[in-house]
């Protein structure tokens, strides 16, 4: 009998949402219970959707599949994008299997590529692609630019090859968009990534890896057209980004959050003579930020809503944290414009009762405060003070 005709059986949606918290090996047995069921739980059974297209070595050269290897992944990707199915897919994953396994040869054709790319408008409600390993041609470049909009896009390793300055390729309309990159060979191919990103519909850029991708993704910022609707932004600095790195802010009219991370190992010494070198630039007014307590001056704190504040050496430096005292003392040339702060999280050598209570009276409106310490990082039983005020 179906579910629809009988009213003392849940409807297909209600067992929906219960599927969703089904564990995946038991959710695949309630589907062969009975047609509704599979119905009911499609949705998360085909939410997900992972192609591999060939082999990379850790220098990023392409190895092909075996031949039964290849067509079992052809096979799947026309599953996937059937009419029946691909309403379902939500996230798709495009991965280059890791290793070169002896007697494989090197691509001479990425067929399976682009099949896929050529299909990937047939997944309609795709919200998330993940590439990893994946070189990019032109030809890759305007199938992906065929896509009106894609909410979230993860770039790992993947490389442009072949990139003609003239004509330009055509712009890729991601909201969302987190690039890292694990081969050192490639980086240089970073940079061309600025300039296939839609200005208009860029909200959140994520650079992540080291402070070498960073440079080499903004190195050309300068020629680019500012992006009016960007307002996330994750980077790792670097010493040669950071005077540059105002300018670009100060083009990020909508910036309400900045995340800016140490990665890898960093001079203090030059990321300091670096910030006293950059320009006085006006810089948004962001409202959640987080990284070195040293660039709080740069910015206007009257809309901050969340802080999170570290040293610079104290990311660099294992041992090396913030001085509770300076940052009471950096906090207080700032007190009058701190009155919309309500959470707040510091990375200190140590703290005491006194400093607690000057916190307290220069953060009046803060409902969550995170101090935390190395020995309680390294402890297990107490990872986090947090203290309500």
């Amino acid at each position: 009998m179906s579910i629809a005709k009988n009213d003392k059986v849940l409807p297909t949606e209600i067992w929906t949402e219960v599927f969703l918290h089904v564990p995946f090996k038991d959710l695949l047995e309630a589907t062969l219970a009975c047609r509704e069921f599979r119905s009911a739980a499609s949705p998360r059974i085909f939410e997900t959707f992972a192609f591999v297209p060939y082999h990379v070595d850790n220098r990023l050269e392409r190895f092909a599949l075996k031949d039964t290897d290849a067509a079992k992944e052809l096979e799947k990707l026309h599953f996937f994008i059937s009419a029946p199915i691909a309403c379902f897919v939500r996230s798709c994953s495009l991965r280059a299997r890791q290793g070169s396994p002896i007697g494989l040869d090197k691509i001479s054709g990425d067929h399976l590529l682009e099949a896929f790319f050529q299909h990937l408008p047939h997944l309609f409600n795709v919200q998330n692609l993940v590439f990893y390993g994946i070189t990019f041609t032109p030809a890759l470049i305007s199938c992906l630019s065929v896509v009106p909009n894609i909410p979230s896009l993860n770039l790992n390793s993947c490389p442009l090859l072949q990139v003609p300055m003239h004509p330009p390729l055509p712009v890729i309309h991601v909201e969302s968009i987190a690039y890292a990159h694990m081969a050192p060979t490639s980086y240089s191919s970073a940079a061309h990534w600025i300039h296939l990103l839609d200005p208009e519909c860029l909200k959140e850029l994520e650079v992540s890896q080291n402070s070498k991708i960073t440079e080499q993704f903004f190195r050309d910022w300068a020629t680019v057209k500012p992006f009016p609707n960007l307002h996330g932004l994750s980077l790792a600095l670097n010493p040669d980004i950071l005077p540059q790195m105002f300018s670009i802010l100060g083009e990020c009219p909508s910036l309400s959050q900045l995340i800016l991370k140490i990665v890898g190992s960093q001079d203090e010494k030059l990321l300091l003579a670096a910030l006293a070198r950059a320009p006085r630039t006006s810089i948004p007014p962001v409202q959640h930020f987080h990284g070195p307590y040293e660039l709080l001056h740069r910015f206007r704190m009257d809309r901050m809503v969340s802080l999170s504040v570290f040293n610079i050496r104290g990311e660099i430096d294992f041992w090396s944290d913030l001085d509770p005292d300076n940052l009471a003392h950096e906090l207080n040339l700032s007190k009058q414009h701190l009155g919309n702060l309500q959470e707040f999280t510091a990375l200190l050598s140590g703290f005491s009762e006194p400093f607690l209570l000057t916190i307290g009276s220069l953060l009046p409106s803060v409902k969550l405060l995170h101090l935390w310490t190395r020995s309680e990082l390294q402890n297990d039983d107490a990872s986090v003070c947090l203290s309500s005020l």
